[in-house]
């Protein structure tokens, strides 16, 4: 199975691919997991959020700014918070569904065991972009 795997740290952002359901099909742009912490304002990820969703255009080096390089936008996004950042992830994914950027297919929670011995409450929320 074709999978691609890659992890982007980009102003705190955390982000990685996940397993390709395909062989065929070699689409770095298939499904992206975002991963939230307070570290950010939740404008921050709602940004972020819409930006995969939509893709972004590609724009030359200026005013003292990098070149940036053009992404397709993702199918499928995953949103995940921890903790106190639960709340981050679900203002990110209900606000991209507002704003008529994607749909919400799935909302999981989890209790993790963190380092420590002790759990932690987590979400998952699944974002399908809409066309």
């Amino acid at each position: 199975m074709a999978s691609a795997v890659f992890a982007l740290e980009a102003q705190g952002l955390r982000i990685s691919s996940i397993s390709l359901l395909s062989p065929l099909v070699v689409d770095m742009a298939a499904i992206m997991e975002m991963k939230v912490s307070m570290k950010k304002p939740a404008n921050f990820y709602i940004r972020s959020a819409q930006s995969f969703l939509k893709g972004v255009d590609a724009r030359p080096a200026a005013d003292g700014k990098d070149a940036v390089e053009a992404k397709p936008p993702v199918e499928e996004l995953k949103i995940s918070g921890l903790g106190e950042a639960i709340g981050v992830a679900v203002t990110a994914a209900a606000r991209s569904e507002a704003d008529g950027f994607a749909t919400i297919t799935k909302v999981e929670t989890e209790y993790p065991e963190m380092s420590g011995g002790h759990g932690c409450a987590q979400i998952l929320i699944t974002l399908k972009r809409k066309h």
